[in-house]
C-alpha cells in the first residue's frame, strides 16, 4: 500500500468509520492486521491492500473448527457464496482460517472521499454477515449439522447486501 494511501486509511475520518462499527485499529506494525474487532462468538481481522485501482479488503475470522466439520463448513460456505453479491468467503487450507474477500475498484486514483464512503458502505452489511456467519459456525461446532432451511433463514436478508 502507497503511503499516501495508507496515511488517508488511518486518519481520524475514516479510522471513526471503523470505531462507529467497533472495529480497532492495531497500532503496532508488528501485526499482520490493520483492524480487528470482538465478536461475540470468534474475533474478525481486516486486512486492507491496494494494487492498481483496487482496494481489497480481506478479512480473518478466527475461529477454530474441528476437523470433522470441514465439509460442513465448506457447504455453509458454498450456500452463502450462492447468495452473497459483493465478497466471497473461502477456507484458506494453509492458514487454516476462514475468510471473506471483497474488492472494490477505482475509475482514477483513490482520495480521503471515495475511501470513506466504499468503508462506509462495506462495514454495516459485513459486520451483519459476520455475526451471522459466525453463529452459524458456532451452532455447527457445537451442535448438530445445519439444514438448510435454517441456513436460509439466517442468511435472508443479506441477499445484495453482503
Amino acid at each position: 500500500m502507497t503511503t499516501y494511501l495508507k496515511n488517508e486509511i488511518f486518519s481520524t475520518d475514516i479510522s471513526a468509520i471503523f470505531s462507529k462499527y467497533r472495529w480497532f485499529q492495531f497500532q503496532s506494525h508488528n501485526k499482520n492486521y490493520d483492524f480487528g474487532y470482538k465478536g461475540e462468538v470468534a474475533d474478525y481481522y481486516l486486512k486492507l491492500s491496494v494494487r492498481d485501482k483496487l482496494l481489497n479488503f480481506e478479512y480473518v475470522l478466527d475461529f477454530q473448527l474441528p476437523e470433522n466439520k470441514i465439509y460442513d463448513l465448506l457447504e455453509i460456505i458454498n450456500y452463502i457464496n450462492k447468495i452473497s453479491q459483493n465478497g466471497h468467503f473461502f477456507y484458506d487450507f494453509i492458514d487454516d482460517k476462514i475468510k471473506f474477500k471483497i474488492i472494490h475498484s477505482f475509475s482514477q486514483k483513490p482520495n480521503k472521499d471515495n475511501l470513506k464512503q466504499i468503508v462506509h458502505i462495506n462495514m454495516s452489511p459485513v459486520n451483519s454477515l459476520f455475526h451471522k456467519f459466525s453463529m452459524a459456525i458456532h451452532n455447527l461446532v457445537y451442535g448438530e449439522k445445519i439444514d438448510q432451511n435454517v441456513l436460509e433463514f439466517l442468511f435472508l436478508n443479506i441477499e445484495g447486501n453482503a
